[in-house]
């Protein structure tokens, strides 16, 4: 009877789950050439194409993923930016197992419980923290974390059953709230205001059709759900995905994951909204 109403697709398990394992794996071989090679091995810059063909891999499964353009974009920009992100950390800005340890000791002075195991780190304890540490754009609880970081509510840092609880909900709501945006089909005239040529609105070269009030309408509105709505909840669900994933296995703690974006009210400033 449940399985009536609740079915599992199988391209769940062969087209979905692999796109982001994809990127965790770029992540992967990142990490262990930090740990592994000095600073100015040519290993590093040459694993440039191993990167590049996990992202055309992650690619592949994206055409695929759950058949919706809202769901499966970020597996096309994601992998893309994770090379800049993986790449400056080899090879612009390296990092070695030096900086690994050194950061280790750092949040091991913080946690007290964790001082005697981390005075030597073994291969694979080294490789896991700077997976989680690459997966952290913003460098959380590392001496590269950035300027302003969105507290957490109530700015109490949750515990882990509290934090999994809440960040498996929400994980459910944002995407209830993307399958219903992807699944309702838009109104004609919307439709009309993004056909071919519109893209250049202002441009009479490349634009056949005539600009109208309608477009300028939809083109606010569009622009307005893509940025603080839908792109928002699809940057905001995998990050929360990941916290899951990595808190939930005890890699990193909820403190290492506050929240993505802060408040609305703060959208004056790209950092302040960003986070």
């Amino acid at each position: 009877m449940f399985h009536s109403f609740v079915k599992v697709p199988s391209s769940f398990f062969f087209q979905d789950v692999p796109a982001p394992l994809f990127m965790a794996a770029q992540t992967a071989v990142a990490a262990i050439l930090i740990c592994l090679t000095p600073r100015s091995s040519f290993l590093r810059p040459a694993c440039l194409p191993i990167l590049i063909g996990l992202m055309y891999l992650s690619w592949q499964m994206a055409l695929a993923f759950t058949g919706q353009g809202v769901l499966y974009s970020f597996w096309w920009v994601g992998p893309y930016a994770n090379i800049y992100h993986c790449m400056n950390n080899l090879c612009l800005h390296p990092l070695d197992d030096s900086d690994i340890r050194h950061e280790m000791s750092l949040q091991s002075v913080r946690d007290k419980r964790k001082q005697r195991s981390a005075d030597h780190p073994g291969l694979f304890k080294r490789v896991l923290f700077t997976i989680s540490m690459l997966f952290s754009f913003r460098g959380i609880g590392t001496t590269h974390q950035v300027s302003y970081i969105p507290p957490f509510p109530g700015r109490v840092v949750p515990s882990r059953a509290r934090f999994l609880l809440r960040q498996c909900s929400l994980i459910a709501l944002q995407y209830l709230i993307m399958d219903l945006l992807a699944s309702s089909p838009p109104p004609p005239d919307v439709v009309n205001s993004w056909a071919y040529g519109k893209e250049w609105l202002w441009i009479r070269a490349l634009n056949p059709h005539p600009v109208t009030l309608d477009d300028l309408r939809n083109r606010l509105i569009g622009c307005t759900m893509n940025w603080y709505i839908v792109g928002r909840v699809m940057n905001d669900i995998w990050y929360r995905v990941f916290s899951v994933i990595f808190v939930g296995l005890g890699i990193s703690e909820p403190k290492q994951w506050p929240p993505l974006y802060g408040h609305y009210c703060d959208t004056s400033t790209l950092r302040g909204y960003f986070g």
